[in-house]
Protein backbone atom coordinates (compact mmCIF):
# COMPACT_ATOMS: atom_id res chain seq x y z
CA UNK A 1 0.00 0.00 0.00
CA UNK A 2 1.34 3.41 -0.89
CA UNK A 3 0.81 7.15 -0.37
CA UNK A 4 2.12 8.91 -3.48
CA UNK A 5 -0.35 11.82 -3.55
CA UNK A 6 -0.20 12.83 0.15
CA UNK A 7 -3.80 11.81 0.70
CA UNK A 8 -5.09 10.83 4.16
CA UNK A 9 -5.61 7.30 2.80
CA UNK A 10 -3.48 5.06 0.63
CA UNK A 11 -3.75 5.82 -3.07
CA UNK A 12 -2.33 2.56 -4.35
CA UNK A 13 -2.21 -1.10 -3.36
CA UNK A 14 -1.12 -4.47 -4.68
CA UNK A 15 -2.85 -7.41 -3.04
CA UNK A 16 -1.89 -11.02 -3.70
CA UNK A 17 -4.75 -13.40 -2.97
CA UNK A 18 -4.47 -17.10 -2.27
CA UNK A 19 -7.39 -19.45 -1.65
CA UNK A 20 -7.47 -22.67 0.36
CA UNK A 21 -6.94 -24.49 -2.92
CA UNK A 22 -4.09 -23.68 -5.27
CA UNK A 23 -5.85 -20.65 -6.79
CA UNK A 24 -3.93 -17.37 -6.65
CA UNK A 25 -4.68 -13.86 -7.89
CA UNK A 26 -3.28 -10.33 -7.91
CA UNK A 27 -5.25 -7.10 -7.55
CA UNK A 28 -3.43 -3.86 -8.39
CA UNK A 29 -5.35 -0.63 -7.76
CA UNK A 30 -4.42 3.01 -7.50
CA UNK A 31 -5.40 6.65 -7.83
CA UNK A 32 -1.90 7.65 -8.78
CA UNK A 33 -2.52 8.11 -12.48
CA UNK A 34 -2.25 11.76 -13.48
CA UNK A 35 -3.91 11.64 -16.90
CA UNK A 36 -6.76 13.96 -17.86
CA UNK A 37 -10.21 13.25 -19.22
CA UNK A 38 -10.93 11.36 -21.46
CA UNK A 39 -7.71 9.40 -21.11
CA UNK A 40 -8.46 8.12 -17.60
CA UNK A 41 -7.58 4.51 -17.10
CA UNK A 42 -9.98 3.09 -14.53
CA UNK A 43 -9.62 -0.46 -15.76
CA UNK A 44 -10.08 -3.40 -13.50
CA UNK A 45 -7.82 -6.34 -14.29
CA UNK A 46 -7.77 -9.48 -12.18
CA UNK A 47 -4.91 -11.90 -12.84
CA UNK A 48 -4.99 -15.45 -11.57
CA UNK A 49 -3.34 -18.78 -12.23
CA UNK A 50 -6.40 -19.86 -14.29
CA UNK A 51 -6.53 -16.74 -16.47
CA UNK A 52 -7.56 -13.11 -16.16
CA UNK A 53 -10.56 -10.82 -16.43
CA UNK A 54 -10.44 -7.25 -17.67
CA UNK A 55 -12.93 -4.41 -18.03
CA UNK A 56 -11.14 -3.23 -21.20
CA UNK A 57 -13.87 -4.62 -23.44
CA UNK A 58 -16.44 -2.41 -21.67
CA UNK A 59 -14.70 0.84 -22.65
CA UNK A 60 -16.27 2.66 -25.62
CA UNK A 61 -13.92 2.75 -28.63
CA UNK A 62 -14.47 6.48 -29.11
CA UNK A 63 -15.48 8.21 -25.87
CA UNK A 64 -16.45 11.47 -27.61
CA UNK A 65 -18.76 9.67 -30.05
CA UNK A 66 -20.22 7.60 -27.21
CA UNK A 67 -20.93 10.76 -25.15
CA UNK A 68 -22.51 12.49 -28.18
CA UNK A 69 -24.80 9.53 -28.92
CA UNK A 70 -25.89 9.11 -25.31
CA UNK A 71 -26.44 12.86 -24.89
CA UNK A 72 -28.55 12.92 -28.07
CA UNK A 73 -30.66 10.03 -26.80
CA UNK A 74 -31.32 11.97 -23.59
CA UNK A 75 -32.44 15.03 -25.56
CA UNK A 76 -35.01 12.88 -27.39
CA UNK A 77 -36.04 11.14 -24.16
CA UNK A 78 -36.70 14.50 -22.51
CA UNK A 79 -38.55 15.84 -25.59
CA UNK A 80 -40.89 12.82 -25.60
CA UNK A 81 -41.42 12.75 -21.83
CA UNK A 82 -39.43 9.59 -21.25
CA UNK A 83 -37.00 8.91 -18.42
CA UNK A 84 -33.65 10.60 -18.92
CA UNK A 85 -30.58 8.49 -18.14
CA UNK A 86 -28.50 11.22 -16.47
CA UNK A 87 -25.19 9.38 -16.40
CA UNK A 88 -25.47 7.31 -19.57
CA UNK A 89 -23.11 9.64 -21.43
CA UNK A 90 -20.29 9.09 -18.94
CA UNK A 91 -18.69 5.70 -19.23
CA UNK A 92 -16.93 6.09 -15.89
CA UNK A 93 -20.02 6.83 -13.79
CA UNK A 94 -22.57 4.74 -15.66
CA UNK A 95 -21.73 1.62 -13.65
CA UNK A 96 -22.66 3.35 -10.37
CA UNK A 97 -25.96 4.49 -11.86
CA UNK A 98 -26.69 0.93 -13.05
CA UNK A 99 -25.84 -0.49 -9.61
CA UNK A 100 -28.26 1.93 -7.92
CA UNK A 101 -30.96 1.26 -10.53
CA UNK A 102 -30.56 -2.51 -10.00
CA UNK A 103 -30.73 -2.07 -6.21
CA UNK A 104 -33.91 0.03 -6.40
CA UNK A 105 -35.47 -2.43 -8.87
CA UNK A 106 -34.80 -5.22 -6.36
CA UNK A 107 -36.47 -3.21 -3.59
CA UNK A 108 -39.44 -2.36 -5.78
CA UNK A 109 -39.91 -5.95 -7.03
CA UNK A 110 -38.91 -7.73 -3.80
CA UNK A 111 -36.12 -9.51 -5.70
CA UNK A 112 -32.66 -10.69 -4.70
CA UNK A 113 -29.79 -8.48 -5.93
CA UNK A 114 -27.21 -10.04 -8.24
CA UNK A 115 -24.55 -9.45 -5.56
CA UNK A 116 -25.68 -10.54 -2.13
CA UNK A 117 -24.90 -9.02 1.25
CA UNK A 118 -22.81 -12.14 1.92
CA UNK A 119 -20.73 -11.38 -1.20
CA UNK A 120 -20.23 -7.83 0.05
CA UNK A 121 -19.24 -9.05 3.50
CA UNK A 122 -16.67 -11.45 2.00
CA UNK A 123 -15.18 -8.56 0.02
CA UNK A 124 -14.95 -6.40 3.16
CA UNK A 125 -13.30 -9.30 5.03
CA UNK A 126 -10.66 -9.65 2.28
CA UNK A 127 -9.96 -5.91 2.44
CA UNK A 128 -9.79 -6.00 6.26
CA UNK A 129 -7.39 -8.95 6.14
CA UNK A 130 -5.19 -7.11 3.62
CA UNK A 131 -5.01 -4.08 5.95
CA UNK A 132 -4.19 -6.25 8.96
CA UNK A 133 -1.40 -8.09 7.13
CA UNK A 134 -0.02 -4.79 5.84
CA UNK A 135 0.02 -3.32 9.36
CA UNK A 136 1.75 -6.44 10.78
CA UNK A 137 4.46 -6.18 8.09
CA UNK A 138 5.05 -2.48 8.90
CA UNK A 139 6.15 -3.26 12.48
Amino acid sequence: MDHKLNLPVEDGAVVILRSNSSAKGIINVGWYQKTNFPKYNFRVILHGNAGYLSSDELVPHNLYLHAFKEGSKNIFRRAFGKTVHPLAYTYYFESYYKELAHFFDCLKNDAEPSVSATDGLKTIEIIRDAYQKFERNQR
